[in-house]
């Protein structure tokens, strides 16, 4: 039955442009030492519907702010206090079996700490227009939620220490790696993870991994089907979950 609505979908439904820019502009700032590109590229979904119209009015509001503020910035550089901190909005699709629609946006900021990368994920059912949460795509991919859940833990500890284990017990102490790798994976984090598929219809999620001296963490795709297990993990897996497990029962 889901086989037969998508085809009919996929004959009324232009599949090649679900997605298309709603706006579009790229200008030059400058702080009076350096000239920076900005790019501001935000989509709409295509298409007609209750769910559809949803996601476009939480895209515009999620985005529109960041514009504003580059543009008041155009018009009265001097007053305007310094260069906007969103250098890039930008966006992905990605649609599989012609029926499973899935929208990334990214915001590329620029912080005191450096870089910051935040991603919005929108999930779409094609044929009938709904909106599809990540207990849907679990159970589109035949996914239970424990199986999930055991698998993101690794990959969110193992993203951590791909990124971060040169500097354990060097820049940071081992209890704070742990702390840090624990709330990865606590519950709280791990219910804000959005899942996606990508173009090759694996599922993957836009984790924000905290460190030791980043409270407010910073997001990475991660291909949940393909990651590789770090081989450092059965160095911190115990650790980290005990002490996340901690974390869940101080947060309930």
């Amino acid at each position: 039955m889901a086989a037969t609505a998508a085809a009919a979908a996929s004959q009324t439904v232009d599949m090649e442009h679900l997605v298309v820019d709603s706006y579009y502009e790229a200008m030059d700032f400058t702080d009076g030492k350096e000239t920076i590109r900005y790019s501001y590229r935000i989509p709409k979904v295509d298409l007609t519907g209750t769910a559809v119209t949803r996601i476009n009015n939480a895209i515009d509001d999620d985005l529109e702010h960041f514009m504003v503020n580059a543009e008041s910035y155009m018009e009265d550089q001097e007053s305007s206090g310094g260069l906007p901190a969103c250098t890039s909005i930008s966006y992905f699709w990605n649609l599989r079996d012609q029926d499973i629609l899935s929208l990334v946006t990214q915001r590329v900021m620029q912080e005191d700490g450096g870089r910051k990368d935040d991603y919005t994920v929108y999930n779409l059912r094609v044929s009938d227009r709904t909106a599809l949460t990540r207990e849907d795509l679990l159970k589109y991919l035949e996914i239970s939620e424990e199986e999930f859940t055991a698998n993101i833990k690794k990959a969110m500890i193992s993203a951590y220490l791909d990124r971060y284990y040169q500097y354990i017990g060097e820049v940071v102490s081992e209890e704070d790696a742990v702390n840090a790798m624990a709330r990865n994976i606590s519950y709280d984090n791990l219910q804000e993870t959005p899942v996606f598929l990508n173009e090759d219809g694996d599922l993957c999620a836009a984790g924000r991994i905290y460190t030791a001296t980043d409270e407010k963490g910073n997001e990475y795709l991660i291909n949940l089907s393909t990651y590789k297990l770090s081989e450092h993990y059965d160095e911190f897996d115990s650790d980290a979950a005990d002490r996340a497990a901690r974390l869940d029962e101080e947060s309930a």
